[in-house]
């Protein structure tokens, strides 16, 4: 799994969190190394009205946004 994050998010916890979800999963040492066609992509903004967190999960060509 290729996991890109926003500066402010700590890779060691979305990996854990990744692992509970998709077990036997790995994470690849270069980004440039192919990942089995799965991606998450985290990002976090803080605004106004308080923190907002966006999370994008693709496979195979299939994307998931919440």
């Amino acid at each position: 799994m290729k996991i890109n994050l926003s500066e402010s998010i700590n890779r060691t916890y979305v990996q854990s969190l990744c692992m509970a979800f998709f077990h036997g999963i790995s994470f690849p040492k270069d980004e440039n190394e192919d990942a089995d066609g799965l991606a998450l992509s985290v990002s976090t903004e803080e605004r106004e009205d308080g923190i907002f967190c966006q999370a994008e999960l693709s496979y195979r060509g299939k994307i998931a946004t919440k």
